[in-house]
């Protein structure tokens, strides 16, 4: 007889599974129509886990990999995934105020990093400029599923010191697509009132 154990791991596996198909599929396309790199992570403790990419076809791209752990402070999706966590779990998670820094632009202070999370719950979304890796730029949003829990983060990266407005604005706006597409295809649906203030013209930032 199969333990529960065992079940509970089988449906975390399929559930994973059926969040990468849908991945590579929205991914790809991004990727056809902007030419930048599109990952995929979740969180585990302070850290990150890249678990899906698609690579751009340009010469000098993220040199980054699936399996790929990070500490989620220095990473637009570790942002990300970090603004959905309650305070408390915030400060289980960093009880020092000093944090380790990846390069000279990483943020290196709980307060610095609490601020920027609240930041990130405005606006919906997060940045990195070269936080996590020199020459590395990050936008990324919360995948949602149908009950509206996040359960990963999206991220479209560009290898540049600092994009340019346009290349921004650009990643930017596909990026808010795929996950909302992405989210959407889990069983995800935008709640009504957020919808309401959409169609009225209202909430918007």
């Amino acid at each position: 007889w199969l333990g529960s154990r065992v079940l509970e791991f089988g449906a975390a596996y399929s559930r994973q599974l059926d969040i990468v198909q849908v991945f590579q599929r929205v991914a790809t396309y991004i990727v056809q129509e902007i030419d930048e790199t599109v990952q995929m992570a979740r969180l585990e403790g302070s850290d990150v886990i890249f678990i899906a990419k698609v690579d751009c076809t340009k010469l000098i791209r993220p040199a980054t990999f699936v399996g790929r752990r990070v500490p989620a402070h220095a990473t637009a999706v570790g942002k990300v995934l970090l603004s959905e966590l309650p305070e408390s779990q915030l400060l289980q998670l960093y009880s020092e105020e000093q944090l380790p820094a990846l390069t000279s632009y990483t943020i290196t202070s709980r307060h610095e990093l609490r601020k920027e999370i609240l930041r990130v719950r405005e606006r919906g979304y997060a940045v990195t400029r070269q936080e996590g890796t020199r020459n590395l730029c990050c936008v990324s949003a919360p995948i949602r599923d149908g009950t509206r829990n996040t359960i990963a983060a999206l991220s479209v990266c560009m290898a540049t010191e600092e994009p340019e407005p346009e290349r921004h604005r650009q990643a930017l706006r596909y990026l808010l697509w795929g996950a909302k597409e992405i989210s959407i295809r889990l069983g995800w649906s935008e709640p009504s009132q957020r919808v309401l203030e959409t169609a009225t013209g209202g909430g918007e930032r």
